[in-house]
């Protein structure tokens, strides 16, 4: 039962817990993809929110409504996010424009629900152009800059960081590999590990196992921060 509980936890480590995907209408799955978990790729949703806004300052400027701009581009936009509820989220927002809401409060949830800078910013410019009727066009263009700036910094940033994440996995894979290697030379893994000494050698392994990894994930998020302006 020990070595049965060690091994799930070293493969719990590797399996990490990621976030699924966003709520609403997705693309059929087959069932052992379903079965795999979704990760989240904050860099694909702010890709695909800034296509979002690309895709209505030029509708706008042709003369389309602001409800059709926004009630089409938010539609497609929700069906390219991986982030929970934000798909889900963005159709909802396709659903009022379509409906002829005023759209500077959705926008406003947008940005409560999912801290996104970019979205305040065009909440706040559309409840002036909706108030006052001031264009919406600059802000829309000033908005999108600052995502595809932030986009290039996160693709950056998780260049910088794919080898100390290669290089854990890699450590992470070399002790349950070792335990495969003597399997085929005709040591079982019960043997291995058998006595007090092999379990005491088994658990402390899935202990530092599971120490590192949290460790170095740690220090790559604390790397990748952005840092305090002082």
């Amino acid at each position: 039962m020990i070595l049965l509980a060690a091994v799930c936890v070293c493969a719990g480590v590797i399996a990490w817990p990621v976030r699924g995907g966003p709520v609403g209408p997705r693309p059929r799955r087959r069932w052992w993809r379903a079965a795999l978990p979704r990760r989240s790729r904050p860099g694909a949703d702010l890709d695909a929110i800034t296509g979002m806004l690309e895709g209505i300052g030029p509708a706008l400027a042709a003369g389309v409504t602001p409800a059709t701009a926004v009630a089409t581009s938010a539609t497609l936009a929700a069906t390219s996010v991986t982030r929970p509820g934000l798909g889900g989220d963005l159709a909802h927002l396709g659903r009022r424009a379509g409906d002829g809401d005023e759209l500077a409060p959705q926008w406003a949830r947008l940005y409560a629900r999912h801290r996104i800078a970019a979205l305040d910013d065009i909440a706040r410019a559309w409840a002036l152009s909706e108030q006052l009727g001031c264009p919406i066009g600059d802000a829309l263009r000033a908005t999108t800059t600052m995502l595809r700036e932030q986009v290039d910094l996160q693709r950056c940033i998780a260049a910088a960081t794919a080898g100390p994440r290669a290089t854990m996995q890699l450590l992470t894979a070399l002790p349950i590999l070792g335990v495969a290697i003597a399997a085929l030379i005709g040591v079982p893994p019960w043997q291995l590990y058998s006595g007090r000494l092999g379990m005491a050698v088994l658990i402390l392994g899935a202990l530092f196992v599971t120490a590192g990894r949290l460790l170095t994930r740690r220090m790559i998020r604390r790397a990748s921060a952005p840092a305090a302006l002082s």
